[in-house]
Protein backbone atom coordinates (compact mmCIF):
# COMPACT_ATOMS: atom_id res chain seq x y z
CA UNK A 1 0.00 0.00 0.00
CA UNK A 2 1.47 3.48 -1.13
CA UNK A 3 -0.49 6.24 0.87
CA UNK A 4 0.06 7.28 4.41
CA UNK A 5 -3.22 6.23 6.21
CA UNK A 6 -2.48 6.19 10.11
CA UNK A 7 -6.11 7.88 10.65
CA UNK A 8 -7.45 4.27 11.37
CA UNK A 9 -10.89 4.00 13.89
CA UNK A 10 -11.72 0.93 12.40
CA UNK A 11 -9.89 -2.49 12.06
CA UNK A 12 -8.56 -4.14 8.71
CA UNK A 13 -8.27 -7.30 10.14
CA UNK A 14 -10.53 -10.13 8.04
CA UNK A 15 -12.31 -7.25 5.62
CA UNK A 16 -13.90 -8.67 2.85
CA UNK A 17 -15.87 -5.37 1.61
CA UNK A 18 -14.84 -2.04 1.68
CA UNK A 19 -16.10 1.56 0.66
CA UNK A 20 -13.65 3.68 -1.24
CA UNK A 21 -14.90 7.16 -1.14
CA UNK A 22 -12.92 10.09 -2.65
CA UNK A 23 -14.84 13.76 -1.74
CA UNK A 24 -13.12 15.75 -4.91
CA UNK A 25 -13.97 19.00 -5.89
CA UNK A 26 -16.15 18.04 -8.74
CA UNK A 27 -17.64 14.84 -7.22
CA UNK A 28 -17.94 12.17 -4.59
CA UNK A 29 -16.43 9.24 -5.94
CA UNK A 30 -18.17 6.13 -4.47
CA UNK A 31 -16.96 2.42 -5.40
CA UNK A 32 -17.95 -0.88 -3.61
CA UNK A 33 -15.11 -3.46 -4.04
CA UNK A 34 -14.79 -6.74 -2.39
CA UNK A 35 -12.62 -10.34 -2.23
CA UNK A 36 -14.50 -12.93 -5.06
CA UNK A 37 -12.63 -16.47 -5.54
CA UNK A 38 -11.33 -14.89 -9.13
CA UNK A 39 -9.74 -11.14 -7.22
CA UNK A 40 -11.24 -7.99 -6.01
CA UNK A 41 -14.22 -7.45 -7.39
CA UNK A 42 -16.28 -4.30 -7.91
CA UNK A 43 -19.59 -4.51 -6.72
CA UNK A 44 -21.18 -1.19 -6.79
CA UNK A 45 -19.94 2.48 -8.63
CA UNK A 46 -21.82 5.90 -8.38
CA UNK A 47 -20.95 9.72 -8.34
CA UNK A 48 -22.38 11.90 -5.58
CA UNK A 49 -22.64 16.03 -5.31
CA UNK A 50 -19.61 17.15 -4.23
CA UNK A 51 -18.66 17.56 -0.53
CA UNK A 52 -15.83 19.72 0.48
CA UNK A 53 -15.20 22.12 3.49
CA UNK A 54 -16.45 25.12 1.59
CA UNK A 55 -20.08 22.54 1.37
CA UNK A 56 -23.15 24.68 3.08
CA UNK A 57 -24.13 22.67 6.85
CA UNK A 58 -27.34 20.93 5.03
CA UNK A 59 -25.27 19.71 2.23
CA UNK A 60 -23.12 17.65 4.84
CA UNK A 61 -25.81 16.89 7.37
CA UNK A 62 -27.88 15.33 4.39
CA UNK A 63 -24.89 13.20 3.01
CA UNK A 64 -25.35 9.73 2.76
CA UNK A 65 -24.72 6.74 0.55
CA UNK A 66 -27.15 4.61 -1.36
CA UNK A 67 -27.85 1.58 -0.64
CA UNK A 68 -25.98 0.53 -4.15
CA UNK A 69 -22.45 1.30 -2.27
CA UNK A 70 -23.15 0.99 1.40
CA UNK A 71 -20.85 -1.46 3.33
CA UNK A 72 -19.86 -2.00 7.20
CA UNK A 73 -16.24 -0.09 6.26
CA UNK A 74 -15.05 2.69 4.42
CA UNK A 75 -11.84 3.93 2.92
CA UNK A 76 -11.99 7.64 2.62
CA UNK A 77 -9.92 10.18 0.58
CA UNK A 78 -9.91 14.59 -0.36
CA UNK A 79 -7.77 16.04 -2.74
CA UNK A 80 -5.66 17.14 0.33
CA UNK A 81 -4.94 21.11 -1.29
CA UNK A 82 -3.71 21.60 2.43
CA UNK A 83 -1.60 18.78 3.29
CA UNK A 84 1.95 18.14 2.92
CA UNK A 85 2.97 14.88 1.13
CA UNK A 86 7.02 14.02 1.24
CA UNK A 87 9.10 11.19 0.32
CA UNK A 88 11.86 10.95 2.76
CA UNK A 89 15.15 9.02 3.32
CA UNK A 90 15.36 8.33 7.52
CA UNK A 91 18.73 6.98 8.92
CA UNK A 92 18.07 4.38 11.19
CA UNK A 93 14.46 4.64 11.80
CA UNK A 94 11.93 2.39 13.21
CA UNK A 95 8.36 2.80 13.76
CA UNK A 96 8.62 0.62 17.11
CA UNK A 97 10.64 3.50 18.61
CA UNK A 98 9.56 5.45 21.47
CA UNK A 99 10.10 9.15 19.26
CA UNK A 100 9.29 7.70 16.08
CA UNK A 101 6.60 9.95 15.37
CA UNK A 102 8.25 12.59 16.13
CA UNK A 103 11.48 11.95 14.19
CA UNK A 104 9.28 11.74 11.16
CA UNK A 105 7.42 15.45 12.24
CA UNK A 106 11.30 16.71 12.54
CA UNK A 107 11.87 15.06 8.85
CA UNK A 108 8.85 16.89 7.20
CA UNK A 109 8.88 20.09 9.03
CA UNK A 110 5.38 19.48 10.78
CA UNK A 111 4.10 21.37 13.24
CA UNK A 112 1.27 20.28 15.97
CA UNK A 113 -1.23 21.14 13.97
CA UNK A 114 -1.25 18.80 11.56
CA UNK A 115 -2.13 15.18 11.90
CA UNK A 116 0.66 12.93 10.78
CA UNK A 117 0.52 9.55 8.68
CA UNK A 118 3.06 7.57 6.95
CA UNK A 119 3.95 4.64 5.80
CA UNK A 120 7.13 2.40 4.96
CA UNK A 121 8.18 2.12 1.21
CA UNK A 122 11.32 0.21 1.46
CA UNK A 123 14.85 0.01 2.89
CA UNK A 124 17.53 2.45 1.45
CA UNK A 125 20.76 3.08 1.51
CA UNK A 126 24.16 1.62 1.86
CA UNK A 127 23.55 -1.48 4.34
CA UNK A 128 20.00 -0.81 4.50
CA UNK A 129 20.65 1.50 7.63
CA UNK A 130 18.06 4.18 5.66
CA UNK A 131 14.40 3.21 5.42
CA UNK A 132 12.41 5.21 2.81
CA UNK A 133 8.72 6.69 3.57
CA UNK A 134 5.99 8.60 2.56
CA UNK A 135 4.63 11.24 5.11
CA UNK A 136 1.87 13.16 5.37
CA UNK A 137 0.51 15.65 7.23
CA UNK A 138 -3.14 16.92 7.00
CA UNK A 139 -4.54 19.79 8.61
CA UNK A 140 -6.36 18.92 12.19
CA UNK A 141 -9.26 20.81 11.63
CA UNK A 142 -10.18 18.94 8.07
CA UNK A 143 -9.13 15.14 10.00
CA UNK A 144 -11.49 16.13 12.24
CA UNK A 145 -14.29 17.18 9.49
CA UNK A 146 -13.78 14.40 7.42
CA UNK A 147 -14.03 11.67 10.17
CA UNK A 148 -17.07 13.55 11.59
CA UNK A 149 -18.50 13.52 8.38
CA UNK A 150 -17.94 9.80 7.55
CA UNK A 151 -18.76 8.68 10.85
CA UNK A 152 -22.03 10.25 10.82
CA UNK A 153 -23.45 8.09 7.95
CA UNK A 154 -22.84 4.77 10.10
CA UNK A 155 -20.01 2.47 8.50
CA UNK A 156 -16.82 2.14 10.44
CA UNK A 157 -13.83 4.48 8.47
CA UNK A 158 -10.33 2.11 8.13
CA UNK A 159 -8.27 5.28 6.57
CA UNK A 160 -7.94 8.13 5.74
CA UNK A 161 -5.75 9.51 2.82
CA UNK A 162 -4.80 12.50 -0.36
CA UNK A 163 -6.42 11.05 -3.44
CA UNK A 164 -3.69 11.36 -5.39
CA UNK A 165 -2.34 8.89 -2.95
CA UNK A 166 -4.90 6.61 -2.57
CA UNK A 167 -4.89 6.30 -7.09
CA UNK A 168 -1.29 5.48 -6.74
CA UNK A 169 -1.69 2.48 -4.40
CA UNK A 170 -3.73 1.45 -7.47
CA UNK A 171 -1.15 2.50 -10.02
CA UNK A 172 1.39 0.19 -7.60
CA UNK A 173 -0.48 -3.09 -8.20
CA UNK A 174 -0.66 -2.40 -12.08
CA UNK A 175 1.86 -0.48 -14.25
CA UNK A 176 4.37 0.27 -11.47
CA UNK A 177 5.57 -3.29 -10.93
CA UNK A 178 5.48 -4.32 -14.20
CA UNK A 179 9.03 -2.73 -15.64
CA UNK A 180 11.97 -4.07 -14.23
CA UNK A 181 13.97 -2.32 -16.92
CA UNK A 182 14.12 1.33 -15.65
CA UNK A 183 11.37 3.11 -14.41
CA UNK A 184 8.09 4.40 -14.87
CA UNK A 185 6.23 8.02 -14.35
CA UNK A 186 2.47 9.15 -13.75
CA UNK A 187 0.60 12.17 -13.12
CA UNK A 188 -2.22 12.38 -11.33
CA UNK A 189 -4.10 15.72 -12.20
CA UNK A 190 -7.25 16.94 -10.55
CA UNK A 191 -9.37 19.99 -10.11
CA UNK A 192 -6.76 21.37 -7.56
CA UNK A 193 -4.17 19.13 -6.73
CA UNK A 194 -1.65 17.36 -9.12
CA UNK A 195 0.73 14.55 -8.13
CA UNK A 196 3.73 13.49 -9.74
CA UNK A 197 5.56 10.52 -8.99
CA UNK A 198 8.17 8.03 -10.29
CA UNK A 199 8.48 4.00 -9.65
CA UNK A 200 11.45 1.78 -10.07
CA UNK A 201 10.72 -1.90 -9.21
CA UNK A 202 7.48 -0.67 -7.57
CA UNK A 203 9.03 1.02 -5.21
CA UNK A 204 8.80 5.31 -5.11
CA UNK A 205 11.71 7.26 -6.30
CA UNK A 206 10.30 10.51 -6.56
CA UNK A 207 6.97 12.01 -4.95
CA UNK A 208 6.00 15.89 -5.39
CA UNK A 209 2.48 17.00 -5.03
CA UNK A 210 1.64 20.49 -6.50
CA UNK A 211 -1.31 23.20 -5.56
CA UNK A 212 -1.86 23.03 -9.61
CA UNK A 213 -5.17 21.76 -11.48
CA UNK A 214 -7.88 22.30 -13.58
CA UNK A 215 -8.87 25.34 -11.92
CA UNK A 216 -6.13 27.27 -12.64
CA UNK A 217 -6.56 26.13 -16.54
CA UNK A 218 -10.35 26.81 -16.25
CA UNK A 219 -9.65 30.59 -14.88
CA UNK A 220 -6.55 31.62 -17.00
CA UNK A 221 -9.16 31.06 -20.31
CA UNK A 222 -12.16 32.50 -18.64
CA UNK A 223 -9.45 35.72 -17.96
CA UNK A 224 -8.02 35.61 -21.89
CA UNK A 225 -11.29 35.62 -23.29
CA UNK A 226 -13.20 37.73 -20.65
CA UNK A 227 -16.16 34.74 -20.07
CA UNK A 228 -17.32 32.79 -17.25
CA UNK A 229 -16.36 29.52 -16.23
CA UNK A 230 -19.25 27.11 -17.72
CA UNK A 231 -18.30 29.06 -20.92
CA UNK A 232 -14.35 28.69 -20.88
CA UNK A 233 -15.43 25.31 -19.75
CA UNK A 234 -17.40 24.46 -23.12
CA UNK A 235 -14.17 26.61 -24.78
CA UNK A 236 -11.76 23.55 -23.62
CA UNK A 237 -13.73 20.96 -24.17
CA UNK A 238 -15.07 21.97 -27.64
CA UNK A 239 -12.22 23.30 -29.18
CA UNK A 240 -13.80 26.13 -30.69
CA UNK A 241 -11.13 28.73 -30.07
CA UNK A 242 -7.58 27.97 -30.04
CA UNK A 243 -6.90 28.48 -26.34
CA UNK A 244 -3.33 27.25 -26.58
CA UNK A 245 -2.04 30.76 -25.46
CA UNK A 246 -3.69 30.64 -22.08
CA UNK A 247 -3.35 27.48 -21.44
CA UNK A 248 0.84 27.37 -21.84
CA UNK A 249 0.28 29.78 -19.34
CA UNK A 250 -1.54 28.37 -16.78
CA UNK A 251 0.97 24.87 -16.75
CA UNK A 252 4.14 26.21 -18.17
CA UNK A 253 5.30 26.69 -14.34
CA UNK A 254 4.34 22.79 -14.15
CA UNK A 255 5.57 21.24 -16.82
CA UNK A 256 9.42 23.17 -16.22
CA UNK A 257 9.06 21.15 -12.95
CA UNK A 258 8.24 17.81 -14.22
CA UNK A 259 11.23 18.43 -16.81
CA UNK A 260 13.49 19.09 -14.07
CA UNK A 261 12.30 15.77 -11.97
CA UNK A 262 12.75 13.72 -15.56
CA UNK A 263 16.20 15.10 -15.78
CA UNK A 264 17.04 14.25 -11.91
CA UNK A 265 15.82 11.00 -11.67
CA UNK A 266 17.89 9.94 -14.88
CA UNK A 267 20.77 11.87 -14.67
CA UNK A 268 21.14 12.04 -10.55
CA UNK A 269 19.65 8.43 -9.76
CA UNK A 270 20.73 7.22 -13.22
CA UNK A 271 17.54 5.39 -14.03
CA UNK A 272 15.55 6.03 -17.19
CA UNK A 273 11.79 6.79 -16.99
CA UNK A 274 10.67 4.35 -20.04
CA UNK A 275 7.00 4.75 -19.92
CA UNK A 276 4.74 7.58 -18.75
CA UNK A 277 0.62 7.40 -17.30
CA UNK A 278 -1.84 9.67 -16.82
CA UNK A 279 -5.16 9.24 -14.75
CA UNK A 280 -7.28 11.64 -12.94
CA UNK A 281 -9.81 13.71 -14.69
CA UNK A 282 -7.22 15.99 -16.66
CA UNK A 283 -6.17 12.85 -18.01
CA UNK A 284 -9.22 12.94 -21.01
CA UNK A 285 -8.07 16.30 -22.05
CA UNK A 286 -6.45 16.47 -25.09
CA UNK A 287 -4.38 19.34 -24.99
CA UNK A 288 -2.79 17.89 -21.80
CA UNK A 289 -1.68 14.56 -23.03
CA UNK A 290 -0.18 16.32 -25.50
CA UNK A 291 1.60 19.26 -23.27
CA UNK A 292 2.77 16.66 -21.11
CA UNK A 293 3.89 14.03 -23.96
CA UNK A 294 6.29 16.67 -25.55
CA UNK A 295 7.73 17.48 -22.22
CA UNK A 296 9.00 13.96 -21.36
CA UNK A 297 9.39 12.99 -24.68
CA UNK A 298 7.67 10.14 -25.15
CA UNK A 299 3.48 9.59 -25.52
CA UNK A 300 2.03 9.42 -21.99
CA UNK A 301 -0.62 6.88 -22.32
CA UNK A 302 -4.27 7.34 -19.80
CA UNK A 303 -3.96 4.29 -17.39
CA UNK A 304 -7.45 2.94 -16.63
CA UNK A 305 -7.40 2.32 -13.21
CA UNK A 306 -9.92 -0.79 -13.89
CA UNK A 307 -7.14 -3.08 -15.00
CA UNK A 308 -6.49 -6.34 -12.79
CA UNK A 309 -9.87 -5.99 -11.54
CA UNK A 310 -13.30 -7.40 -12.03
CA UNK A 311 -16.30 -6.16 -11.98
CA UNK A 312 -20.06 -7.29 -11.61
CA UNK A 313 -22.16 -7.20 -14.12
CA UNK A 314 -24.13 -4.05 -15.01
CA UNK A 315 -22.19 -2.63 -12.35
CA UNK A 316 -20.24 0.60 -14.14
CA UNK A 317 -22.97 3.27 -14.81
CA UNK A 318 -23.41 4.33 -18.89
CA UNK A 319 -22.97 8.01 -17.84
CA UNK A 320 -19.48 7.34 -16.58
CA UNK A 321 -18.47 5.41 -19.34
CA UNK A 322 -15.23 6.68 -20.52
CA UNK A 323 -14.46 8.86 -16.45
CA UNK A 324 -12.62 5.69 -15.21
CA UNK A 325 -9.25 7.73 -14.53
CA UNK A 326 -11.53 10.36 -12.37
CA UNK A 327 -12.29 7.16 -10.18
CA UNK A 328 -8.57 5.46 -9.85
CA UNK A 329 -8.62 7.32 -6.12
CA UNK A 330 -11.62 5.58 -4.90
CA UNK A 331 -10.68 2.36 -6.71
CA UNK A 332 -7.11 2.79 -5.04
CA UNK A 333 -8.98 2.98 -0.99
CA UNK A 334 -10.89 -0.14 -1.34
CA UNK A 335 -7.49 -1.80 -3.33
CA UNK A 336 -5.76 -0.95 -0.35
CA UNK A 337 -7.96 -1.40 2.51
CA UNK A 338 -8.62 -5.00 1.18
CA UNK A 339 -4.96 -6.10 0.43
CA UNK A 340 -4.14 -4.59 4.00
CA UNK A 341 -6.77 -6.67 5.68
Amino acid sequence: MIAANETKSGSLKGLSEVVGIDFGATGTKVVRMKRSKEGLLITGVTELSPVTLETSNEQCVNFSLPKSVRSRNVAFAYSGRGAIVRLVNVPGFSRNSANADDTVRSQVGLDRGYRLGYTITSLAGRGKQEVSLIAVGVPSEETEWLLELVTKTGPSPVSMEVSALASLTAFVRGPANKTVDGAVGIIEAGEQVTMLAIFSNGDPILLRKFEFGYDQILDRVSRQFGVDRVTAHSVLSEHSIDVSQPVQEAVGSFLRQLAISKEFVERKVGTQVREWFLTGGLANADYWREKISKTVGKEAQVWNPLGNLFLAQDVWPSELEGQEVRFSAAIGLAIGALEDA
